[in-house]
């Protein structure tokens, strides 16, 4: 004989406090958020305030000059309330000390040696790939950003790897195993140290000329966009449209620039292997002219806009 089982149920009241304890748990476990909501309203704020300042003043005779005072506004909009209000050199994830220690001018020039190796290792592909030609219309803008930031990054460089190697918990970082092969004081070296770091600048040297390009590209269509255009739904929608994508390389392209450690925003580790580059890589100029046009290219003539 078959016997129904009945499923008991708990009562609605203790179903509810269930729901309450699962709700409450998730919260506890939930991550807490790196930048607080009022830092990055500050950033989109100074973002559109230089937006419309360089509409309406054009400061500069050049795009490419026009860009950097943007990104050097939304630097400060960012930046300033996340250093004096947030101090994110606290986070444990800075691995920076609140009380200095002994300054070591040895290890800063070796970490000064390792920041022009750096430099000289991107500066090796940039001359040994044609694709960065100075002559190239959408580099120039590069190149012209890269004349006002090298000379600042090298004469700031020394005094800020002084003070914060002062705070490093770890202060034989990926830059000062570089600095030690540049130097030939190959004792206590550490390889994979040393391919990180050339790996964080090979992630910043491909990525930033397309970010700086693609922004200073956008610049130039919101000084010749027609904004009397913007009467119908299909014309708003397309421009905002840009104007995301416009917003997400400026933001881009700062933090490729301002990856530091004094704010929390240094590489903290690169992807290591040629699959995790590859599938990277293929979505970007120039790789995605060759891979898009040949293999992915599912478009057709017909637009839906009509």
């Amino acid at each position: 004989m078959k016997t129904k089982h009945k499923t008991s149920r708990p009562p609605a009241s203790s179903q509810r406090t269930q729901d309450r304890q699962f709700a409450g748990s998730s919260d506890e476990t939930r991550p807490a958020s790196k930048t607080h909501p009022a830092v990055a309203l500050a950033g989109v704020s100074a973002f559109l305030a230089g937006t419309v300042l360089l509409y309406h003043l054009l400061p500069f005779e050049t795009v490419a000059h026009d860009a950097i005072l943007l990104i050097g506004l939304v630097t400060i909009g960012i930046f300033v309330p996340d250093l004096f209000w947030q101090k994110v050199w606290r986070n444990a994830s800075a691995g920076l000390t609140r009380t200095p220690a002994q300054g070591s001018w040895d290890r800063t020039i070796t970490k000064f040696a390792g920041l022009t190796a750096s430099l000289g290792f991107v500066g090796m592909l940039y001359w040994l790939f044609p694709e960065y030609t100075t002559k190239s219309p959408f580099y120039q803008h590069f190149w012209a950003l890269l004349k006002v930031l090298v000379p600042v990054m090298l004469g700031l460089a020394i005094p800020y790897l002084y003070l914060v190697d002062r705070r490093m918990e770890q202060p034989e970082d990926n830059l000062w195993h570089l600095g030690k092969v540049v130097l030939f004081q190959w004792e206590g070296v550490d390889g994979r140290a040393v391919g990180q770091q050339l790996l964080g600048w090979l992630i910043k040297g491909f990525f930033l000329p397309l970010m700086f390009g693609y922004m200073c590209s956008d610049i130039v269509r919101l000084y010749q966009y027609d904004y009397g255009k913007l009467v119908s739904f299909r014309e708003t929608w397309e421009f905002l449209y840009f104007f995301l994508f416009y917003m997400d390389v400026v933001f881009g392209t700062m933090g490729y620039v301002m990856s530091l450690r004094l704010i929390d925003t240094h590489i903290r580790s690169s992807e290591p292997t040629m699959l995790g580059w590859a599938v990277a890589v293929v979505c970007y100029e120039p790789f995605w002219s060759l891979i898009g046009r040949q293999y992915l290219q599912y478009g057709s003539s017909f637009s839906w806009r009509k």
